[in-house]
C-alpha cells in the first residue's frame, strides 16, 4: 500500500542519496507517488530534490 510513513521509513534507513522517484506507471498516478514524497515530514527540500532528480542525473550522467 503507498503511505508516506514508508517514503520516511526508507529515507531514514537508506538515506534519500539513494532514493529515487518513480512514478509506477501504469499502475499508479504519478502524480500520487510525488504526493507521498511531498508529504513525508522527514524530508528536507534538498532530499526531495535530490530523490526527484539529482540522483538519477548523477546516475546516468555519472560525468557531470
Amino acid at each position: 500500500s503507498l503511505d508516506t510513513d514508508k517514503v520516511s521509513q526508507a529515507s531514514t534507513v537508506i538515506t534519500a542519496r539513494k532514493l529515487l522517484y518513480g512514478s509506477s506507471l501504469p499502475s499508479s498516478d504519478p502524480e500520487l507517488i510525488a504526493g507521498l514524497i511531498d508529504d513525508a515530514t522527514t524530508l528536507t527540500a534538498s532530499d526531495r530534490m535530490r530523490i526527484f532528480s539529482q540522483n538519477s542525473a548523477a546516475l546516468f550522467n555519472p560525468q557531470a
